[in-house]
Protein backbone atom coordinates (compact mmCIF):
# COMPACT_ATOMS: atom_id res chain seq x y z
CA UNK A 1 0.00 0.00 0.00
CA UNK A 2 2.94 2.61 0.50
CA UNK A 3 4.47 1.98 -2.41
CA UNK A 4 0.67 2.49 -4.30
CA UNK A 5 0.33 6.03 -2.69
CA UNK A 6 3.99 7.23 -2.99
CA UNK A 7 3.61 6.25 -6.30
CA UNK A 8 0.53 7.90 -6.77
CA UNK A 9 1.55 10.96 -5.32
CA UNK A 10 4.89 11.53 -7.04
CA UNK A 11 2.77 10.78 -10.23
CA UNK A 12 0.27 13.68 -9.81
CA UNK A 13 3.15 15.68 -8.84
CA UNK A 14 5.59 15.36 -11.52
CA UNK A 15 8.69 16.51 -10.63
CA UNK A 16 8.07 17.71 -7.26
CA UNK A 17 9.07 15.56 -4.48
CA UNK A 18 6.88 13.46 -2.42
CA UNK A 19 8.23 15.57 0.72
CA UNK A 20 6.78 19.08 -0.54
CA UNK A 21 3.31 17.48 -1.44
CA UNK A 22 3.04 16.52 2.51
CA UNK A 23 2.17 20.24 3.80
CA UNK A 24 -1.68 19.68 4.84
CA UNK A 25 -2.72 20.00 8.08
CA UNK A 26 -1.83 21.00 11.97
CA UNK A 27 -2.59 19.84 14.96
CA UNK A 28 -1.57 20.68 18.83
CA UNK A 29 -2.74 19.95 22.76
CA UNK A 30 -2.09 21.57 25.48
CA UNK A 31 -2.90 21.44 29.29
CA UNK A 32 -3.48 24.82 31.05
CA UNK A 33 -2.19 25.50 34.19
CA UNK A 34 -5.64 24.41 36.03
CA UNK A 35 -5.35 20.52 34.16
CA UNK A 36 -7.36 21.28 31.68
CA UNK A 37 -7.05 19.88 28.05
CA UNK A 38 -7.33 21.53 24.49
CA UNK A 39 -6.70 20.95 20.76
CA UNK A 40 -6.32 23.02 17.72
CA UNK A 41 -6.77 21.98 14.74
CA UNK A 42 -6.42 23.74 11.46
CA UNK A 43 -7.08 21.63 7.89
CA UNK A 44 -5.02 23.08 4.93
CA UNK A 45 -6.29 22.20 1.22
CA UNK A 46 -6.18 24.86 -1.78
CA UNK A 47 -9.82 24.27 -2.18
CA UNK A 48 -13.17 22.82 -0.38
CA UNK A 49 -13.99 19.43 0.24
CA UNK A 50 -17.74 19.71 0.99
CA UNK A 51 -17.10 19.73 4.85
CA UNK A 52 -20.31 19.67 7.05
CA UNK A 53 -21.25 19.52 10.53
CA UNK A 54 -22.28 16.73 11.84
CA UNK A 55 -24.17 15.93 14.71
CA UNK A 56 -24.31 11.44 15.20
CA UNK A 57 -26.67 10.08 17.31
CA UNK A 58 -26.56 6.86 19.75
CA UNK A 59 -27.88 3.76 17.03
CA UNK A 60 -26.73 5.69 13.90
CA UNK A 61 -25.36 3.40 11.48
CA UNK A 62 -22.16 4.16 8.90
CA UNK A 63 -21.19 1.65 6.45
CA UNK A 64 -18.91 0.21 8.51
CA UNK A 65 -20.09 0.34 11.70
CA UNK A 66 -22.63 1.30 14.36
CA UNK A 67 -21.97 4.52 16.50
CA UNK A 68 -22.77 3.37 20.04
CA UNK A 69 -22.08 6.76 21.34
CA UNK A 70 -23.03 10.23 19.59
CA UNK A 71 -20.44 13.06 18.32
CA UNK A 72 -19.86 16.24 16.51
CA UNK A 73 -16.93 15.87 13.63
CA UNK A 74 -16.37 17.02 9.96
CA UNK A 75 -17.59 15.21 7.38
CA UNK A 76 -16.86 15.41 3.88
CA UNK A 77 -19.77 15.35 1.61
CA UNK A 78 -21.52 11.85 1.13
CA UNK A 79 -18.34 10.12 1.89
CA UNK A 80 -17.30 7.96 4.67
CA UNK A 81 -14.57 10.40 5.82
CA UNK A 82 -14.44 12.42 8.95
CA UNK A 83 -11.27 14.75 9.72
CA UNK A 84 -12.56 15.39 13.09
CA UNK A 85 -14.62 14.90 15.90
CA UNK A 86 -15.37 14.56 19.95
CA UNK A 87 -17.84 12.38 21.44
CA UNK A 88 -19.97 12.31 24.12
CA UNK A 89 -17.09 10.91 26.68
CA UNK A 90 -14.74 13.99 25.61
CA UNK A 91 -12.67 11.97 23.36
CA UNK A 92 -11.22 14.28 20.44
CA UNK A 93 -10.04 12.68 17.58
CA UNK A 94 -8.09 13.86 14.42
CA UNK A 95 -7.12 12.66 10.97
CA UNK A 96 -4.68 14.57 9.23
CA UNK A 97 -2.48 13.57 5.61
CA UNK A 98 -0.02 11.56 6.04
CA UNK A 99 1.05 9.84 2.86
CA UNK A 100 3.49 6.85 4.60
CA UNK A 101 0.41 5.18 5.71
CA UNK A 102 0.65 1.23 5.11
CA UNK A 103 -2.76 0.34 5.40
CA UNK A 104 -3.61 -3.63 4.74
CA UNK A 105 -3.34 -5.55 0.97
CA UNK A 106 -6.33 -7.24 2.32
CA UNK A 107 -9.38 -6.79 -0.69
CA UNK A 108 -11.74 -6.26 2.10
CA UNK A 109 -11.05 -4.97 6.01
CA UNK A 110 -13.31 -4.40 8.43
CA UNK A 111 -12.86 -0.23 8.22
CA UNK A 112 -11.02 1.69 5.47
CA UNK A 113 -8.55 4.80 6.16
CA UNK A 114 -11.83 6.92 5.45
CA UNK A 115 -14.53 5.14 7.79
CA UNK A 116 -11.90 4.00 10.70
CA UNK A 117 -12.53 7.84 12.16
CA UNK A 118 -16.72 6.94 12.97
CA UNK A 119 -15.45 3.50 14.15
CA UNK A 120 -13.49 5.11 16.83
CA UNK A 121 -15.36 8.51 17.63
CA UNK A 122 -18.68 5.97 18.23
CA UNK A 123 -17.43 3.15 20.37
CA UNK A 124 -14.45 4.45 22.55
CA UNK A 125 -15.11 5.98 25.58
CA UNK A 126 -11.16 6.80 26.28
CA UNK A 127 -8.06 6.68 24.28
CA UNK A 128 -7.42 3.53 25.38
CA UNK A 129 -10.67 1.96 24.17
CA UNK A 130 -9.91 3.88 20.29
CA UNK A 131 -6.53 2.33 20.51
CA UNK A 132 -7.43 -1.25 21.34
CA UNK A 133 -10.55 -0.86 18.49
CA UNK A 134 -7.77 0.66 15.80
CA UNK A 135 -5.39 -2.40 16.76
CA UNK A 136 -8.16 -5.07 16.27
CA UNK A 137 -8.96 -3.60 12.82
CA UNK A 138 -8.11 -4.71 9.58
CA UNK A 139 -7.88 -1.24 7.57
CA UNK A 140 -8.01 -1.19 3.81
CA UNK A 141 -7.04 2.04 1.65
CA UNK A 142 -10.56 4.16 0.36
CA UNK A 143 -10.08 6.99 -2.18
CA UNK A 144 -11.52 10.16 -0.66
CA UNK A 145 -13.58 11.02 -3.90
CA UNK A 146 -12.99 15.07 -3.34
CA UNK A 147 -9.13 14.86 -4.16
CA UNK A 148 -10.05 14.04 -7.99
CA UNK A 149 -7.68 10.80 -7.91
CA UNK A 150 -5.00 12.35 -6.06
CA UNK A 151 -4.15 9.40 -3.35
CA UNK A 152 -4.29 11.12 0.30
CA UNK A 153 -3.78 8.73 3.69
CA UNK A 154 -3.89 9.65 7.42
CA UNK A 155 -2.65 9.20 10.49
CA UNK A 156 -4.99 9.62 13.32
CA UNK A 157 -4.48 11.72 16.60
CA UNK A 158 -6.53 10.76 19.79
CA UNK A 159 -6.59 12.79 22.85
CA UNK A 160 -9.25 12.28 26.00
CA UNK A 161 -7.46 14.19 28.24
CA UNK A 162 -5.94 11.40 30.42
CA UNK A 163 -3.52 9.90 27.56
CA UNK A 164 -2.80 11.53 23.58
CA UNK A 165 -1.77 9.16 21.13
CA UNK A 166 -0.84 9.31 17.24
CA UNK A 167 -2.01 6.41 15.43
CA UNK A 168 -0.29 5.12 12.34
CA UNK A 169 -0.65 2.12 10.03
CA UNK A 170 2.76 0.42 9.25
CA UNK A 171 2.63 -2.89 7.77
CA UNK A 172 -1.23 -2.88 7.66
CA UNK A 173 -1.10 -2.51 11.25
CA UNK A 174 -1.99 -0.29 13.80
CA UNK A 175 0.78 1.09 15.40
CA UNK A 176 0.49 3.76 18.63
CA UNK A 177 2.68 6.23 19.43
CA UNK A 178 2.56 8.45 22.70
CA UNK A 179 2.36 12.01 21.82
CA UNK A 180 4.59 13.41 24.40
CA UNK A 181 5.02 16.40 22.42
CA UNK A 182 1.24 17.26 21.62
CA UNK A 183 1.94 17.56 18.29
CA UNK A 184 1.13 16.21 14.74
CA UNK A 185 1.35 17.19 11.49
CA UNK A 186 2.45 15.62 7.99
CA UNK A 187 4.84 13.20 7.00
CA UNK A 188 7.30 11.74 8.07
CA UNK A 189 5.87 9.53 10.81
CA UNK A 190 5.40 10.63 14.51
CA UNK A 191 8.68 9.10 15.38
CA UNK A 192 10.97 10.73 13.35
CA UNK A 193 9.24 14.07 13.56
CA UNK A 194 9.66 14.16 17.53
CA UNK A 195 13.56 13.33 16.75
CA UNK A 196 13.57 16.48 14.43
CA UNK A 197 11.54 18.83 16.80
CA UNK A 198 14.25 17.58 19.85
CA UNK A 199 16.84 20.59 18.78
CA UNK A 200 14.12 22.95 18.22
CA UNK A 201 12.79 22.19 21.44
CA UNK A 202 16.44 22.57 23.77
CA UNK A 203 17.01 26.00 21.88
CA UNK A 204 13.56 27.20 22.82
CA UNK A 205 14.12 26.15 26.49
CA UNK A 206 17.81 27.48 26.54
CA UNK A 207 16.52 31.19 25.63
CA UNK A 208 17.27 33.55 28.96
CA UNK A 209 17.69 37.72 29.09
CA UNK A 210 17.74 39.29 25.41
CA UNK A 211 17.25 36.17 24.01
CA UNK A 212 13.50 35.58 25.59
CA UNK A 213 12.61 38.76 22.54
CA UNK A 214 12.91 36.02 19.94
CA UNK A 215 11.50 33.08 18.83
CA UNK A 216 12.49 31.06 15.99
CA UNK A 217 11.40 31.24 12.79
CA UNK A 218 10.23 28.31 10.50
CA UNK A 219 9.73 27.41 7.33
CA UNK A 220 6.19 25.54 6.27
CA UNK A 221 7.58 22.06 5.70
CA UNK A 222 6.06 19.49 7.45
CA UNK A 223 9.17 19.01 9.39
CA UNK A 224 9.75 22.52 10.10
CA UNK A 225 5.65 22.80 11.25
CA UNK A 226 6.09 20.08 13.55
CA UNK A 227 9.42 21.79 15.41
CA UNK A 228 7.62 24.75 15.69
CA UNK A 229 4.84 24.19 17.18
CA UNK A 230 6.38 21.63 19.92
CA UNK A 231 9.02 24.34 20.38
CA UNK A 232 5.74 26.66 21.24
CA UNK A 233 4.39 24.00 23.49
CA UNK A 234 8.03 23.73 25.22
CA UNK A 235 8.04 27.29 25.84
CA UNK A 236 4.53 27.63 26.94
CA UNK A 237 5.50 24.52 29.59
CA UNK A 238 9.01 25.81 30.44
CA UNK A 239 8.43 29.35 30.98
CA UNK A 240 6.46 30.93 34.09
CA UNK A 241 2.84 32.09 33.79
CA UNK A 242 1.13 35.07 33.48
CA UNK A 243 -1.54 34.95 35.99
CA UNK A 244 -4.08 35.99 33.75
CA UNK A 245 -6.22 35.48 31.03
CA UNK A 246 -2.75 34.55 28.67
CA UNK A 247 -2.87 31.19 31.08
CA UNK A 248 -6.45 30.52 29.98
CA UNK A 249 -6.13 27.20 27.97
CA UNK A 250 -9.11 28.11 25.40
CA UNK A 251 -7.42 31.82 24.72
CA UNK A 252 -3.98 29.65 24.16
CA UNK A 253 -5.55 27.02 22.04
CA UNK A 254 -7.18 29.53 19.84
CA UNK A 255 -3.35 31.50 19.86
CA UNK A 256 -1.93 28.33 18.99
CA UNK A 257 -4.51 27.69 15.78
CA UNK A 258 -3.90 31.33 14.58
CA UNK A 259 -0.29 30.62 14.69
CA UNK A 260 -0.77 27.49 12.34
CA UNK A 261 -2.78 29.53 10.14
CA UNK A 262 -1.62 30.06 6.27
CA UNK A 263 -2.00 33.27 4.83
CA UNK A 264 -3.67 32.90 0.89
CA UNK A 265 -1.22 33.11 -1.43
CA UNK A 266 2.04 31.99 0.42
CA UNK A 267 1.61 28.43 -0.15
CA UNK A 268 0.69 26.78 -2.99
CA UNK A 269 -0.14 22.31 -3.95
CA UNK A 270 -0.10 22.72 -7.98
CA UNK A 271 -0.66 19.11 -8.14
CA UNK A 272 -4.27 19.20 -6.69
CA UNK A 273 -5.60 23.06 -7.80
CA UNK A 274 -3.52 26.43 -9.19
CA UNK A 275 -5.50 27.59 -6.23
CA UNK A 276 -3.71 28.87 -2.91
CA UNK A 277 -3.15 27.24 -0.12
CA UNK A 278 -5.58 28.26 3.45
CA UNK A 279 -7.26 26.59 6.24
CA UNK A 280 -10.47 25.96 4.67
CA UNK A 281 -11.71 24.97 8.63
CA UNK A 282 -9.58 25.29 12.38
CA UNK A 283 -11.39 24.24 15.28
CA UNK A 284 -10.54 23.91 18.78
CA UNK A 285 -11.78 21.01 21.35
CA UNK A 286 -11.98 21.81 25.16
CA UNK A 287 -12.13 18.24 26.40
CA UNK A 288 -13.50 18.69 29.51
CA UNK A 289 -16.06 21.29 28.79
CA UNK A 290 -16.73 19.14 25.63
CA UNK A 291 -16.79 22.19 23.64
CA UNK A 292 -16.06 21.82 19.52
CA UNK A 293 -15.34 25.34 18.43
CA UNK A 294 -14.49 26.13 14.68
CA UNK A 295 -14.57 28.78 11.96
CA UNK A 296 -14.05 29.07 8.28
CA UNK A 297 -11.68 30.41 5.63
CA UNK A 298 -14.78 32.35 4.44
CA UNK A 299 -16.36 33.10 7.90
CA UNK A 300 -14.20 34.16 10.76
CA UNK A 301 -17.41 33.92 13.18
CA UNK A 302 -16.43 31.19 16.08
CA UNK A 303 -19.60 28.53 16.26
CA UNK A 304 -19.72 26.58 19.19
CA UNK A 305 -21.19 22.88 19.67
CA UNK A 306 -21.88 21.99 23.57
CA UNK A 307 -22.39 18.64 23.96
CA UNK A 308 -23.49 18.61 26.83
CA UNK A 309 -26.45 20.25 25.52
CA UNK A 310 -27.12 17.38 23.04
CA UNK A 311 -29.51 14.56 24.01
CA UNK A 312 -27.78 11.90 21.92
CA UNK A 313 -30.77 9.25 22.59
CA UNK A 314 -33.16 11.72 20.75
CA UNK A 315 -31.50 14.01 18.43
CA UNK A 316 -31.62 13.05 14.70
CA UNK A 317 -28.64 12.74 12.12
CA UNK A 318 -27.86 15.83 10.58
CA UNK A 319 -25.08 17.04 8.47
CA UNK A 320 -24.62 21.13 7.81
CA UNK A 321 -22.43 22.74 5.42
CA UNK A 322 -19.94 24.88 7.18
CA UNK A 323 -19.28 27.01 4.03
CA UNK A 324 -21.12 30.36 2.71
CA UNK A 325 -22.40 30.57 5.97
CA UNK A 326 -23.72 34.88 6.61
CA UNK A 327 -20.70 36.34 9.15
CA UNK A 328 -22.63 37.80 12.40
CA UNK A 329 -20.79 40.56 14.12
CA UNK A 330 -21.02 42.61 17.96
CA UNK A 331 -21.29 45.84 16.57
CA UNK A 332 -20.53 48.02 18.90
CA UNK A 333 -22.08 51.65 19.56
CA UNK A 334 -19.86 54.76 18.47
CA UNK A 335 -21.96 56.64 20.92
Amino acid sequence: MKKSIIALALAATATIGISATAQACSYSYITDTQGNHFVSRTNELPMETEENLIVVPRGHEFRDSTAKYGFVGMRHGDTQMISSGLNEHGVSIEALGFWAAEYSDAKEGDATSLSIMSTMLGNAKSTDEAVEIAKKMVVVYEDMKQFNGVTVAFHYAINDGKRAVVIEHEDGKAVVYENTLGVMTNDPGYAAQEKMAKEAIAKTNARTGDDMQVFSGFDTSSEERFSRIAALNAAYANNAPANDARDDGLNRAFSMLNNMEIVPGSMYWEFMSPLPQMIAYGNVVDIEDKAYYFRTYDNPTLRKIDLDDIDFDNVSYSASPIYSQQPTFNVLSAK
